[in-house]
């Protein structure tokens, strides 16, 4: 995928561009670069097709264990007919009860095999599978115990098959209703099957009555109807357990949703407990005014290294430089809100509120710089950070937060003097020959929490567009 490139007003960065302009250069997603493509992915609608795109894919699956199954019982009767003795054969009416069986089984193997590629083909093209078909799909599976309990019955003229291991099968095709993720049809398939085994039992009763030879509860209509409210029973619960099932995905639907809009607004560089704040803040009001720390860093020295780079090992070095970095922020709870080329702006105590904003920018702050100093001193690290410098700035003071963008994209930012003072002190650091200046107001937040940080002097400057002087802590 090839990206465009943005303008700036970053003299670094825009040679970096004009490099870019020049020719089209494929760069990978997991890139810095990838902030740029659409992040809004996923709606109310479409969490709804997801959930029954999960459905299509349940389905799927109970059609192909079917398929399974029927072939197996395939295999079954092919054995009983050739490898079986001839006193269980005869019992089954010599070939007759096997090949009808195998031609019922090779029905439904026929028929699951078509929806099983039907299936497959509504879920290649995102559609839908009509109810009806659903509703009717379910009749025909949990009518094959039923033609094999009429067939066994007729076949070896007792009553006594009302209970053979056919009966069995309804239970099998209920609990595989399950997979269907829809307790109606769970509940509509234990039904059917109530019904059909009820009927056909009081059916071959009545036809039977007149045997002396068969237990007396085989002639009871009671047995067969507790053996069919058993049956209804099953479909009940499999339906409620199917409820459960498609309550959980509708919930893991939601939470990817949440996080997917919360990726569109606060961008890609979340840590994952920042997301599980804002995913359970529910009212959270994303326009307000907040006590927040702004952190300023910016690569010194880039634009001298970037002209004599290829624009791809540019980004390899950002990418490898930032990755790090951003943990690091991540660690302390603070979140990127935006990379401007050679450096980024992360803000501490929005959209979440911490009890201390400005103790976790200055700890993220120095833990920065020692990643770097352990960086440049590594013997396996290559000369390319070498001379790599940093600056840092950071000020606490009150912002006004909110969401800028359309309704489809989305960027989440800070507006306020604290942020342009924020910029400002980070710029200082070139006169000072400093990497990390922090403003009075952060420096008294710090203090409340570590009473004894360090610092190298004390200066009163002036800083673009302030009249008064700003006192500023040079710590490193």
């Amino acid at each position: 995928m090839c990206y465009p490139i943005l303008k700036s007003d970053n003299r670094s960065v825009r040679n970096l561009i004009s490099k870019f302009n020049k020719k089209t250069i494929p760069i990978k997603k997991t890139s810095l670069l990838a902030i740029l493509e659409e992040r809004y992915k996923i709606s109310e609608d479409i969490v709804i097709s997801e959930i029954e795109f999960s459905i299509l894919k349940s389905e799927k699956f109970r059609i192909l264990i079917i398929i399974i199954l029927v072939m197996f019982g395939i295999l079954h009767f092919l054995s009983l007919k050739f490898f079986s003795p001839k006193g269980i054969v005869e019992l089954l009416g010599k070939d007759r009860l096997i090949y009808l069986h195998l031609l019922i089984l090779t029905f439904y193997l026929i028929y699951e095999g078509f929806l099983y590629f039907r299936v497959n083909t509504l879920i290649q093209k995102r559609m839908r599978i009509s109810n009806v078909l659903r509703y009717l799909n379910a009749f025909i599976e949990i009518s094959a115990p039923t033609i094999f309990l009429y067939i066994l019955v007729i076949n070896i003229n007792s009553v006594e098959a009302l209970i053979f291991s056919p009966y069995l099968i309804y239970f099998l095709i209920i609990i595989l209703s399950i997979l269907r993720l829809d307790i109606a049809l769970s509940i509509f398939t234990g039904f059917i099957a109530f019904i059909q085994y009820f009927l056909l039992s009081l059916y071959f009763m009545f036809q039977f009555k007149n045997m002396t030879n068969i237990p007396i509860y085989l002639l009871s209509w009671e047995f067969y109807f507790t053996n069919g409210m058993i049956i209804l029973v099953a479909g009940i619960l499999s339906g409620v357990i199917s409820n459960l099932l498609k309550s959980y995905i509708k919930h893991s639907a939601k939470i990817l949703e949440d996080r997917n809009e919360i990726m569109n607004i606060f961008g890609q560089y979340v840590s994952p407990e920042v997301m599980d704040k804002l995913i359970h803040q529910k009212n959270l009001d994303l326009t307000e005014k907040k006590q927040v720390s702004v952190m300023f860093l910016d690569i010194r020295n880039f634009t001298s290294f970037s002209e004599s780079k290829d624009p791809v090992e540019v980004i390899d070095f950002l990418n490898e430089l930032f990755e790090p970095m951003v943990e690091i922020i991540n660690q302390y709870q603070g979140i990127i809100n935006k990379f401007l080329g050679d450096g980024f702006i992360a803000i501490f105590g929005a959209p979440v509120e911490l009890e201390n904003s400005a103790w976790h920018a200055y700890k993220a702050a120095i833990e920065i710089l020692q990643y770097l100093e352990r960086l440049k001193s590594e013997n396996t690290t290559s000369e390319k950070f070498k001379n790599i410098r940093i600056g840092i700035g950071i000020h606490t003071g009150v912002v006004v937060t909110g969401n800028v963008g359309s309704k489809t994209r989305k960027e989440y930012t800070v507006i306020g003097e604290t942020v342009n003072l924020a910029s400002r002190i980070e710029q200082i650091n070139k006169k000072f020959q400093s990497q990390l200046i922090l403003s009075k107001e952060t420096y008294d937040e710090i203090l409340k929490k570590e009473p004894n940080i360090s610092y190298q002097e004390i200066k009163k400057v002036i800083v673009k567009g302030k009249t008064q002087p700003v006192i500023i802590y040079k710590i490193i």
